[in-house]
């Protein structure tokens, strides 16, 4: 019993947080994430974005982490997530804390910028969602994967920033969702 329910615990990351954190901002189900047979239960949050932008919707932010033995946190998983689009993106280290994604539905893409605690910075990858029967990948882009019916191909801003990822990168923290 004590083991069953300790395994399904939600890690809190500090005790000084004046919210409520057991509210989710998304329905977002515990699951095991690295098949340990313990399953973690994921803190899920709305990434940021400006308050006049109106035109976009803010992407999923989840860690899922798992507690030691010790009682130590220990990060299992850092992912961006578009429900809408069924798709998560692993977050780079250097990314932690310093970018932001939204989801632009009339354009059908999906945006990573850098944030700066305040507001939008510089674009860092453009995700664009495709019909997979009727509209071909945008000049520009590459293919990133597929579905039945959707193309899902990305572009990066030609810039010398240290937060832009390569191809394989992209490629490697890309996955799409059931």
């Amino acid at each position: 019993y004590n083991k069953y329910f300790k395994s399904l615990e939600r890690i809190a990351f500090t005790e000084n947080i004046s919210y409520n954190q057991a509210k989710r901002a998304y329905a977002v189900m515990s699951k095991d994430v690295n098949d340990d047979s313990v399953i973690e239960v994921p803190s899920v949050f709305k990434l940021k974005i400006e308050e006049d932008r109106a035109d976009v919707a803010p992407c999923a932010e989840i860690y899922w982490c798992q507690q030691t033995e010790e009682g130590t946190v220990h990060l299992i998983s850092h992912e961006a997530v578009s429900f809408s689009y069924k798709f998560s993106f692993d977050i780079p280290a250097e990314w932690d804390g310093k970018f932001t994604a939204h989801t632009n539905h009339d354009e059908n893409e999906v945006t990573f910028y850098t944030w700066n605690k305040v507001k939008i910075g510089d674009e860092l990858l453009k995700i664009r969602i495709t019909d997979k029967n009727t509209q071909e990948i945008p000049e520009g882009y590459k293919s990133l994967a597929e579905n039945e019916s959707r193309v899902y191909s990305y572009k990066v801003p030609e810039t010398s920033d240290k937060m832009i990822l390569g191809d394989d990168e992209i490629i490697g923290a890309f996955e799409l969702m059931q």
